[in-house]
């Protein structure tokens, strides 16, 4: 009995060690992982906000004045005569059989 006692008395503590420097790890593990998900979070939040403001500069680039300034930029004119082609009239590729 006095043997089974003297090996409780050091096996116990050294369990309980173990088991304290082991949740220690783990405590600083999910505290690792808290401060990783914050930056991942924080990175995605900004790139949120760039990708709307990219958006945003999509639709005023492609509006259609802007489209209209650069087409005058590039030395592009406004129409003066229209030609429109009726299908009746000039078409004769569609009436013909094959």
């Amino acid at each position: 009995m006095k043997v089974l006692m003297s090996v409780a008395t050091i096996i116990l503590p050294i369990i309980a060690s173990v088991l304290f420097v082991s949740q220690i790890m783990f405590t600083n593990n999910l505290a690792q992982d808290g401060s990783t998900l914050k930056k991942i979070t924080t990175t995605v939040d900004a790139l949120t906000f760039e990708n709307e403001l990219l958006e945003e500069e999509i639709a005023s680039a492609s509006s259609l004045l802007e489209i209209q300034k650069k087409a005058v930029a590039g030395g592009f004119i406004e129409a003066k005569h229209f030609l429109t082609i009726a299908q009746g009239q000039y078409l004769v590729a569609l009436n013909q059989k094959r």
